[in-house]
């Protein structure tokens, strides 16, 4: 959704470049939400009438425009829906009542829970950006790392701000490493592009006009195609109405899927549908749309599951992420659980003809040589792995768990990169044995790691043993820091 698009990215030793584009394209951006507002709760919606929904000015919603539009599904007749960009506005309509159900990204919804009723849950995700946003930087950073000590501008609590603390976090820093400046996606694209900032997160069409000559400047370091799955967008009801409009929830979810479908037999028929209710030009629409991946009934389904038994759904995953996040940064002080904040029972309930699956991507192709030396795209991460003495065999307290799960995530979100587990050593011992010693000791993490990836050729391990200390070995504090394990992104594919 557009109101709630901005990324944050991960530094592995992923050499970044990064300039965090935040934003689907959509030319309105709503106000920052006032994190962990509690009014009371939402009163129970009217037993009939119109079942209205709160969205903003996004195509990730045009399946239900579409729908209405051409009477795929009989229950549609009875919705409507509003643009209310301000997302303040868009909140206090919704906890009144007037509004049944409300447009929200998965991280905006975790800082917005405490303050509706309890019982909300997400019903369904409809979208999810792939380039809409992004982190655009000035000349001379070229790594997360050089984002210390920089202004960065971006707006307080939306999903750009989410994922800015994420890649700061693995870096190592927090925000109070950098001079924030809180503002819209536009405002900030707006100032990068005058050179009041040193990098901001946006959307288009700033991401490209900030960094076009001849008024433009900088680069591009980062778009949510390349840290994918950080900015989906849900609908939200509320428990009352989830049990006393049924019948409403669901055709709205069926009317996505149907809509899906005709809109991708019919694409220009479906744009300009859209555009009308948008209010923007067709081609808009088009360009908006190929910065986002709508969700079909499959992905839906494996969203909302957990991917084994007794572990967490990816929705209540990114949710608790985004959750203590917004703790961590003092923007939130009751905390909602992702587990009980979705519920997929419409999806599953689901008959909507949806349009065919489409088939996964290719895996990775078995890494080139290059890829064990190239410069990381994205940042540079280094974790000081703990093993037993002379052995590869990793020993788990708490942090290094919470360390290696960290870098996983991140992987699981960068399926279109290459990432090189790098092993190194201190200076003690023989040349050989460290190097062979670095070897097992990245493939044991590499190990570890595949359990996030679905692409068996995605992580790639290397020992490289002494050959790279980044501190005197001739003291134990300059050793201890050459005993760790590295991270890089190299770009695979697109």
């Amino acid at each position: 959704m557009k109101s709630a698009r901005l990324l944050v990215a991960v530094s592995l030793l992923l050499l970044m470049t990064f300039v965090l584009v935040v934003g689907s394209g959509c030319p309105k951006k709503p106000e920052a939400p006032k994190t962990g507002e509690t009014p009371g709760p939402t009163p129970p919606p009217a037993a009939g009438g119109p079942f209205k929904i709160a969205i903003v000015t996004w195509p990730g919603y045009g399946p239900l425009f579409v729908a209405k539009a051409k009477n795929l599904v009989p229950g549609m007749a009875n919705v409507e829906w509003k643009i209310i960009d301000d997302t303040a506005a868009r909140r206090a309509a919704f906890k009144s009542g007037e509004y049944q159900m409300i447009a929200e990204t998965v991280d905006s919804f975790a800082s917005g829970k405490p303050g509706y009723q309890m019982g909300a849950k997400a019903v369904y995700t409809c979208d999810e950006s792939m380039g809409g946003d992004g982190l655009i930087v000035t000349e001379g950073i070229n790594t997360i790392a050089d984002l210390k000590g920089k202004t960065i501008a971006y707006p307080e609590g939306l999903p750009g701000h989410f994922l800015l603390l994420k890649l700061l976090h693995l870096h190592g820093m927090t925000s109070k490493d950098i001079k924030g400046s809180n503002m819209e996606a536009d405002p900030a694209g707006q100032a990068f592009r005058a050179r009041k900032v040193d990098a901001a997160v946006t959307w288009e069409p700033f991401v490209t006009m900030s960094t076009t000559p001849p008024d433009g400047h900088g680069s591009v370091l980062l778009t949510s195609k390349d840290a994918q799955g950080y900015i989906v967008d849900v609908l939200v009801c509320g428990e009352d109405t989830i049990n006393s409009r049924t019948a409403d929830v669901q055709a709205v979810i069926d009317a996505h899927f149907a809509g899906l479908k005709y809109m991708e037999e019919n694409p220009k028929e479906s744009y300009d549908i859209i555009a009308k209710e948008l209010s923007i030009p067709a081609a808009d629409v088009e360009g908006m749309i190929s910065g986002l991946k709508y969700q079909t009934k499959a992905m839906n389904e494996k969203f909302f599951s957990p991917p084994k038994p007794d572990a967490p759904c990816p929705f209540a995953v990114l949710f608790d992420d985004a959750s203590s996040t917004w703790k961590e940064e003092g923007l939130l002080t009751d905390v909602a659980g992702g587990a009980d904040s979705f519920t997929a029972q419409f999806v599953s309930a689901s008959t909507a003809a949806g349009p065919a699956e489409p088939a996964p991507p290719e895996p990775l192709a078995p890494a080139p040589e290059k890829v064990k030396t190239a410069p990381a795209k994205m940042a540079n991460i280094t974790k000081h792995i703990q093993f037993k003495p002379g052995s590869a065999e990793i020993e788990f307290s708490k942090e290094v768990r919470e360390d290696l799960d960290e870098v996983g995530r991140f992987i699981a979100h960068t399926p279109d990169y290459y990432v090189r587990v790098e092993g190194h050593t201190d200076s003690d011992g023989d040349d050989a044995y460290n190097l062979d010693l670095s070897k097992k000791r990245a493939q044991a993490v590499g190990d570890y790691l595949k359990t996030y990836t679905e692409d068996p050729n995605q992580i790639v391990t290397v020992g490289l043993g002494e050959k790279k200390p980044v501190a005197s070995n001739s003291t134990a504090e300059g050793k201890a820091k050459n005993r760790r394990v590295m991270f890089a992104t190299i770009p695979g594919r697109g």
